[in-house]
């Protein structure tokens, strides 16, 4: 199976040119899919690689090096202007280093580890009102993807790597694509301004899908639009979020003590997430949040009392490569007073990973990986932990 799609997407890949049937009823353009006009429905296959490695691993004292691959073949079909449709199908084989790491996040969020087979990993639908101003969606979704984004911290396929850049660690996230109804609002007289709201199956089992649920709310102010300048040049989102997550949760217990069991208690947080062009060159971001403190989180992990990070993005601009990026992320992990407090380690985990992407083509992507984190797990006393990384993504 894994050979039979690699060679497909091989030969979509080096068939680089651009293919329309007669009375362009079939169109296909190199990184941006296939499209049947008639039918407004639209094929874009993709799939990337990451080669990772680890000189110290802390689970155990020898150096590693892991492979990952996925592949996606995203279909979308469109319903005039009113709204569309869409399904993501899967592929994924191997973890590159993450099982001989312990960390409060992992290195590489980009690794599915399906053993080469074939999953239907989203699907939903979104319709629009009153000429695009609200819109409702429902599906299975990835919770990041509609809630706490960022323009240069949020796609795993082309930006950072790690866990902590994607899955930001100051909110209890749901598990990875589950049910979920997003519900946005933009209107025209106050264009500047975006609401959105989501809610979330936090277990993802499909069975009581309105029970013990993720419920979001965020803001989006968009200063671009609001002092009428240039969003190619000047594009900015400024987030502003709440959630709460009403699965079950037991609270810390001090150091000897076990912790209470079968509390109906939800977690909650706050947060921002703001990301900021500087002309079409540079761009900055943060994103800062914390969570209740004395909860443990229901999938394991540290009752978070702050996380932050922030970093930078340049193109290639002045080296002539205007479609490269270069990219720098640095944040911390920071445990609460009650998680210590029940005898764990709780150290600041600290993560700083740097990544450039040298765009060859329309439609292949390469360049290398850097990251570096201390106070691991939590543990003061562990070294640091430096991993190095190649990814290569392939659009069809």
């Amino acid at each position: 199976m894994i050979k039979k799609s690699v060679f497909i997407l091989a030969a979509l890949f080096f068939f680089n040119g651009t293919v329309m049937a007669k009375d362009g009823y079939v169109t296909y353009v190199p990184g941006d899919g296939m499209e049947i006009k008639a039918l407004d429905v639209k094929f874009a296959p993709s799939t990337v690689f990451e080669f990772q490695g680890c000189p110290k691993p802390n689970k155990r004292g020898g150096g590693d090096f892991g492979v990952s691959w996925v592949a996606y073949y995203n279909v979308r079909k469109k319903f005039e202007d009113w709204g569309f449709a869409w399904v993501q199908i899967r592929q994924g084989w191997g973890d590159t280093v993450e099982k001989d790491l312990s960390l409060f996040c992992n290195v590489n969020y980009n690794a599915s580890d399906y053993g080469g087979n074939v999953k239907i990993k989203k699907f939903g639908y979104k319709h629009y009102f009153c000429d695009k101003q609200l819109s409702l969606s429902a599906g299975k979704l990835k919770p990041r993807e509609l809630f706490a984004q960022n323009r240069y911290a949020n796609d795993d396929d082309i930006q950072f790597i790690n866990k902590f850049f994607n899955m930001f660690p100051g909110i209890e996230w749901p598990v990875d694509f589950t049910f979920g109804v997003h519900a946005g609002m933009r209107l025209k007289s106050i264009d500047f301004v975006e609401f959105e709201f989501n809610y979330f199956e936090g277990d993802a089992d499909w069975k009581k899908i309105f029970k013990h649920g993720v419920f979001t709310w965020q803001l989006n102010f968009k200063p671009a639009s609001f002092f009428k300048l240039n969003r190619e040049k000047w594009g900015g989102n400024y987030r502003f979020y709440a959630w709460l997550n009403a699965r079950k949760h037991s609270k810390f217990a001090g150091e000897g003590r076990p912790a209470a069991i079968d509390l109906n208690l939800v977690n909650y947080g706050f947060g921002i997430s703001f990301d900021q062009m500087i002309t079409d060159v540079f761009g900055f971001f943060c994103r800062a949040g914390n969570q209740r403190p004395d909860i443990i989180p229901v999938n394991g992990g540290p009752s978070v009392a702050l996380a932050w990070l922030g970093g930078a993005q340049m193109t290639g601009e002045y080296w002539n490569r205007k479609e490269d990026v270069l990219s720098f992320g640095v944040g911390q992990i920071v445990p609460s007073k009650d998680y210590i407090d029940a005898g764990n380690p709780g150290k600041p985990e600290g993560h700083i990973e740097t990544y450039y992407r040298c765009q060859i083509n329309k439609c292949l992507q390469i360049g290398p990986d850097f990251q570096l984190i201390w106070n691991p797990d939590g543990a003061g006393d562990e070294p640091p932990i430096f991993t190095y990384g190649f990814r290569t993504r392939i659009v069809f």
